[in-house]
């Protein structure tokens, strides 16, 4: 099974560029997409699901372009989305149920997907209340849910452990891993760490544009010896030019800063540390901006 994005390019009105040139395959596993807001993540995830069609540039599934399989390759979609409106009225096995019958699934399947699905997302036992009283982490994962409920080959997740506890995190991210054998899981999140060990492959869009991809070992070793913490008192700052502070805490002897930087901290007491996919996130955005 391949998903191939070829030269896809869209524009918004006359001059917004929401995607240029993007170019890329997919096989089964986990990718994670990384971007900015307005990087042109929500965009190519449209055009992927064919909700929106590309200005240049196709999708081929399997060799075929999405836009003569119409139906057969919608079938073949799972897709959650960022946003929570979702029909509050409904207890959350009516909207499985609902979810289910807009995707034509057979009944009998459909109760023992549904049943299944409850368990996986941990809401067997709120399955009967209204949607409108879950919390926002409950509508999550009713969602991802809906996405899972025909066994799709493409599944498509915006955000989804948004809202959701470490527990919740877990689970749903041990579960999209068991899938992704026979799946192409493609996962938009700004919570870098939940797909920094299941993902097979990174994409970071900025811009409209894929300015890296590859696994997270290779695209991490760009960062080797670029990562440091460094030590100063409590009363002194740390100060130094073109350098990234990603994160400061509070040390036995003052504070300690984890920084990106070309060259070695001067001045201070340093370590190298280990580079991680946010510090890999946060320099490559750095470096477009």
């Amino acid at each position: 099974m391949e998903l191939r994005i070829k030269n896809i390019s869209k524009t918004y009105g006359k001059s917004k560029k929401a995607l240029s040139n993007v170019d890329i395959s997919l096989t089964p596993g986990i990718y994670g997409l990384l971007g900015p807001n307005g990087s042109g993540k929500s965009t190519l995830m449209n055009i992927i699901t064919d909700n929106l069609k590309a200005d240049r540039g196709c999708v081929y599934y399997d060799g075929d372009p999405i836009s003569k399989l119409g139906s057969k390759y919608r079938e073949k979609i799972g897709y959650m989305p960022q946003q929570q409106e979702i029909y509050d009225n409904f207890t959350g096995e009516e909207f499985l149920w609902y979810m289910a019958a807009l995707k034509g699934l057979e009944k009998k399947y459909a109760k023992n997907k549904i049943d299944n699905l409850l368990k996986v997302v941990n809401l067997t036992s709120e399955k009967n209340k209204k949607i409108g009283s879950y919390s926002g982490g409950m509508k999550q994962r009713i969602l991802i849910a809906q996405a899972l409920l025909n066994d799709p080959d493409i599944l498509i997740m915006d955000e989804p452990t948004a809202g959701l506890d470490p527990s919740e995190r877990i689970r749903i991210r041990n579960f999209l891993s068991e899938m992704s054998e026979n799946k192409i899981i493609i996962i938009a999140t700004h919570i870098v760490s939940d797909i920094e060990f299941i993902a097979k492959e990174i994409i970071l869009l900025s811009h409209g544009e894929i300015i890296e991809h590859g696994t997270p070992q290779h695209l991490l070793k760009k960062l080797n010896n670029k990562v440091y913490e460094v030590e100063t008192s409590s009363e002194d700052e740390f100060k130094q030019e073109n350098v990234m502070i990603v994160n400061i805490k509070m040390g036995a002897n003052g504070k300690i800063y984890r920084i990106i930087s070309e060259s070695e901290p001067r001045g201070y007491n340093f370590s190298v540390v280990k580079a991680g996919l946010e510090e890999l996130y946060m320099y490559y955005v750095s470096l477009q901006s």
